[in-house]
């Protein structure tokens, strides 16, 4: 069996924070993995010298954090993000009057 280097054990955790970032069902949890897997594939795309995996996250971590500062902050406030209207399909907006006449948008 062949030894793990320091990078693929690197790769390895980052993967399996992506996958819990996936799994979450709450925004608040997902971007915590999701902050979390982008630092472990920027140390793995560093170390591996492996420059796409590490542009992509070094772009992706900065995105995630701004959209967990602001969850945060909402969170502390003690607004909550308004929920969809019940009567809309997640689709909606994509589907056109002619192919879709029983949609809410467009009745």
């Amino acid at each position: 069996m062949a030894s793990l280097s320091f990078a693929d054990i690197l790769g390895a955790a980052a993967s399996l924070l992506t996958l819990a970032a996936f799994m979450q069902r709450r925004m608040f949890p997902m971007r915590i993995a999701a902050i979390g897997a982008n630092s472990f594939f920027i140390a793995y795309g560093a170390i591996g010298s492996i420059y796409p995996v590490l542009a992509l996250h070094l772009i992706l971590l900065p995105v995630n954090m701004t959209r967990f500062a602001g969850e945060f902050v909402r969170r502390r406030s003690g607004a909550a993000s308004a929920p969809a209207p019940a009567a809309s399909h997640p689709l909606c907006w994509m589907r056109s009057s002619r192919f879709a006449p029983s949609c809410a948008c467009h009745p």
